[in-house]
């Protein structure tokens, strides 16, 4: 502990202090990195020693800005894995003929993938996940903002990826949805809703303004009538002066005559069931139709509203250019998850995972179905013209789909790569794209490093078992858990098995190569919460949701050995929040449990068998106000040359007593 807090109070920024004040307490590397780890995950992956959180970016590997900025950090990002698939539009386009690159949001961090160097960049710098991403049309400035405390707006260089300017707190509770209008002049946001109130707004900003000034402010804004939270702001194509937003119930138009006025006039249509002799579904996203007056909104039924002008029906209250809701159409069957525009097509994406384009008249156009990458959350078109525009010839293209290449993401985590002329391939296997990045499963419930490989296992929470290569970023092996959820995941000690743990108490070891089931079984009906395997390969523990802790060994079995079943012990009373093998320094396999009832057990290995159970060795409680929180074993250190003969414990916990 006086080492850790040591390294604490030190100057992050003198690296070489750092290096030099290890060797003197005689740290590991394991040491130090906890403590390290701790102050890094607190001020989130940023340049360490700042006074305020700041954006920061890490170039690509091997470059001078990379090796300028990991002398300021204590853990540098090295790749990242999947992206942030819950986020609607996570994912921007930066191809235009000369790269081909996107960016894509991984919770606190924007990533910069180059698909032909195979390299990431990463925006870093904001302290909540990020909620929005916007790219300008000549793809050369990229906008990031998070919705939360200390909430940020950055606008980075899609060249360098570094910070250009970052405005501190654009809204009060940061920012929910973006949009840029299409002369790339105006921004306008909206803001998350105040968690007591409910309570959002909505601005528009000069992006010259922006690009100079980091305490710009928005040129326009209004509060937004309280009800509905607003999810999503887009611009008129036709008039920048006109913007549509929509929550799940209400759609608003918004117009402004800046800068003679500094408010926006808004009107909201009524919408009701009756009205179309059916039930109408949460309203997703809006756009305007390009080229019309009409505005279309999707639904979460695989309808679009269109919304079109009064005209000579004009109610009273109302004027003759307010649109009201004129039709209801199926364009999907199932949630339509994504609706933009691109040149004179309106595109939309559904959870069936179907992409569609239509046209003015929202006639179906083209269609790709077969793309069979999950429940479409994003689609990103390259600024580069369409691949096959130049080997059509002029008298060809009026009736032809012509429209550019883009990029598909999905609640998966998956990003495709799509040619628009793939459309006219009659093989529906050429249709399907190529994937850009390979599927991390959405909801890791846990992950687990080789031993001695540079691999890792993940768990996810809908019962898939991956294991990935870190060098060539794939996912070499992958099976299901059917109808089962993970929990827990945890390697060998020699990384010969994988052992799984799922809900309701079911346990699987699996051969690491083929990830086959070597032992299977199920002796708790709880959860499986914590997971430790022995360094001699031949045990492993686990404990359940109601405290028990259980124990399974490898035992000669006539000519082999099996693993069986010992027994469980429930000692806490309280979550089990450590469990832990080790060896002594004799070389005896002990067994540990810390509990958040501050109770420490051990467990007598040598007379636990599949007949006398899981025996309890001994237990020691820890004096109040204790509350622990993590259990490991202290490493064999010069710093505890005092206490060699003795197996030492590492407890974590919120509170201790004084002198503990």
């Amino acid at each position: 502990r006086r080492a850790i807090s040591a390294l604490q109070r030190c100057s992050f920024q003198n690296r070489a202090w750092i290096k030099q004040q290890r060797e003197i307490l005689h740290l590991s590397r394991w040491a130090a990195s906890v403590s390290v780890t701790q102050k890094v995950t607190l001020v989130h992956l940023k340049p360490l020693g700042w006074a305020r959180p700041w954006p920061s970016y890490t170039a690509v590997s091997g470059s001078r800005d990379t090796m300028e900025l990991e002398e300021q950090q204590a853990l540098s990002l090295n790749w990242v894995y999947g992206s942030a698939s819950t986020v609607s539009n996570n994912v921007v386009n930066l191809s235009d003929g000369f790269s081909e690159r996107v960016c894509f949001l991984a919770a606190h961090t924007a990533v910069i993938f180059d698909k032909r160097t195979q390299r990431q960049m990463f925006l870093q710098g904001h302290c909540n996940a990020i909620s929005c991403l916007a790219v300008t049309g000549d793809r050369d400035t990229i906008i990031t903002a998070d919705a939360g405390r200390t909430s940020l707006m950055v606008l980075w260089s899609a060249t360098s990826g570094a910070p250009l300017v970052s405005i501190a707190e654009p809204h009060k509770h940061g920012v929910l949805a973006l949009d840029l209008s299409p002369d790339d002049e105006w921004l306008a946001t909206i803001s998350a809703p105040d968690p007591e109130t409910g309570e959002q707004e909505i601005a528009l900003w000069s992006m010259a303004m922006c690009r100079v000034d980091s305490s710009a402010r928005p040129c326009v804004a209004s509060a937004i009538p309280a009800g509905d939270i607003q999810t999503c702001v887009r611009f008129n194509m036709n008039n920048v002066n006109e913007l549509m937003s929509n929550g799940k119930r209400r759609v608003y138009f918004w117009s402004h005559q800046f800068p003679s006025s500094h408010r926006f006039k808004y009107y909201s249509p009524p919408l009701r069931a009756k009205d179309f002799k059916q039930s109408i579904g949460d309203f997703t996203h809006s756009v305007f139709v390009p080229g019309s007056l009409q505005a279309l909104t999707a639904t979460s039924d695989g309808d679009l509203v269109v919304w079109d002008e009064q005209g000579v029906t004009v109610q009273v209250g109302t004027r003759a250019t307010d649109r009201r809701a004129i039709k209801l159409m199926r364009i999907h069957n199932s949630p339509v998850t994504v609706l933009t525009t691109i040149g004179d097509y309106v595109v939309s994406g559904g959870q069936e995972g179907f992409v569609r384009f239509y046209d003015p008249l929202l006639r179906i156009v083209a269609w790709f179905e077969d793309l069979a990458v999950g429940p479409i959350m994003s689609v990103a078109f390259s600024a580069a013209p369409p691949s096959n525009l130049a080997s059509i010839d002029a008298a060809d293209t009026i009736n032809r789909f012509l429209a550019p290449d883009f990029v598909v993401s999905t609640s998966e985590s998956c990003l495709v790569a799509v040619q628009s002329a793939s459309f006219e391939e009659y093989d529906a296997s050429r249709r399907r794209g190529a994937v850009i990045l390979h599927a991390l499963r959405a909801g890791a419930a846990d992950v687990a490093a080789h031993p001695t490989r540079a691999e890792f296992a993940v768990l996810g929470s809908d019962g898939v078992l991956q294991r990935w290569d870190m060098v060539k970023h794939t996912c070499v092996q992958s099976r299901a858990f059917p109808k089962m959820s993970g929990t827990r995941l945890a390697y060998s000690r020699d990384g010969g098995f994988i052992v799984a743990g799922l809900q309701d108490g079911y346990l699987h070891i699996v051969d690491t190569e083929s990830l086959q089931d070597i032992y299977t079984t199920r002796n708790t009906p709880a959860h499986v919460c914590r997971l430790a395997t022995a360094t001699t390969g031949d045990s492993v523990a686990i404990s359940d949701s109601r405290q028990h802790v259980l124990l399974y060994s490898l035992l000669p079995y006539k000519n082999g050995q099996r693993w069986e079943y010992i027994g469980k012990s429930q000692v806490h009373h309280a979550e089990v929040v450590g469990l832990q093998f080790g060896e002594s320094p004799s070389g005896q396999t002990r067994l540990f449990s810390l509990g958040a009832d501050g109770r420490v057990a051990e467990y007598d290995l040598e007379r636990s068998s599949p007949s006398a159970g899981l025996v309890l060795g001994r237990h020691t409680d820890l004096p109040p106000p204790t509350v622990p929180s993590a259990l490991a074993f202290a490493p064999p250190l010069p710093y505890f040359a005092a206490y060699a003969t003795d197996t030492l414990l590492l407890l974590c916990g919120e509170i201790w007593p004084q002198g503990g």
